[in-house]
């Protein structure tokens, strides 16, 4: 028998990047509807979020192009080499159990801000910087 496994979409109308505003009773009932998708699974889907598809089409491209990297290569960025938690996790370095025998199936690079030019694969990969621009536009109206 095999169970088929639903990704979770939560409606982020009444809250998008578009809006000036929203009262506190429908972002409670965002926050709420958010927390129980990924606490069901790790991953959501959002939409109506508000974000241009050519800012999203331009990060899933920049992202590729890293990762399609050699394993070398990312790992002269590695978290590991990091004070503030930025740079390149590889297979199995993030997740909620760490034993030998479920390990996390994903790679990521985690931004921060305060990075330095060192930590950032400018010569092989220069969009990655500039990818994350839109996180930080959407950070402001908090």
């Amino acid at each position: 028998m095999s169970s088929s496994l639903q990704i979770p979409v939560v409606d982020f109308g009444v809250y998008s990047v578009d809006k000036d505003s929203v009262c506190t009773e429908k972002l409670q009932e965002l926050v709420d509807e958010t927390f129980q998708a990924f606490s069901a699974i790790g991953v959501v889907y959002l939409k109506n979020h508000g974000v241009d598809k050519k800012r999203i089409d331009r990060v899933f491209k920049t992202a590729q192009k890293f990762f399609s990297l050699p394993d070398d290569e990312k790992k002269k960025y590695d978290v590991a080499n990091s004070k503030n938690y930025h740079g390149y996790n590889s297979y199995g370095f993030d997740g909620t159990d760490r034993s030998e025998t479920d390990l996390d199936l994903k790679e990521s690079f985690t931004y921060r801000a305060n990075y330095s030019e060192k930590a950032m694969p400018d010569e092989k990969v220069p969009d990655l910087k500039n990818a994350q621009i839109g996180r930080a536009s959407c950070r402001e109206r908090v």
